[in-house]
């Protein structure tokens, strides 16, 4: 780009939606609908780093169209890996951020579910 930018992260970027979007004109990835359509719904803990016990899922289940129920131990049951979180950050953090088994929270993998705790809330 002539005046030095690369175009990406902090260049002014021409906007050509806006205009419909915010007048109703437009479509967004909600407005699709498309035969046999599920949704997703995902419940979260209102308890930062809570212990999990146990999950009964009967309840869920017993509400119409529900298809399935996922936790941690069905992602555990299915062998999906945690996914890897590497960084390289640009400076130090400002706390060191350590698991309760002493590794480096920053860079240790994190399970697509928990299964122990929860994680966020």
């Amino acid at each position: 780009m002539p005046d030095g930018s690369d175009g990406r992260i902090g260049d002014a970027v021409l906007r050509k939606e806006d205009q419909r979007l915010l007048t109703g004109q437009g479509n967004f990835s909600d407005d699709v609908v498309l035969d046999g359509q599920a949704y997703a719904a995902i419940v979260r803990s209102p308890h930062a780093h809570a212990r999990i016990i146990s999950i009964n899922k009967t309840e869920a289940f017993s509400v119409p169209g529900v298809l399935a129920v996922y936790t941690g131990a069905d992602a555990l049951a299915e062998g999906l890996s945690p996914i890897p979180h590497n960084t390289a950050p640009s400076s130090p953090p400002d706390i060191a951020l350590i698991n309760r088994d002493g590794s480096d929270h920053v860079t240790t993998a994190h399970h697509v579910l928990p299964a122990d705790e929860a994680r966020f809330v």
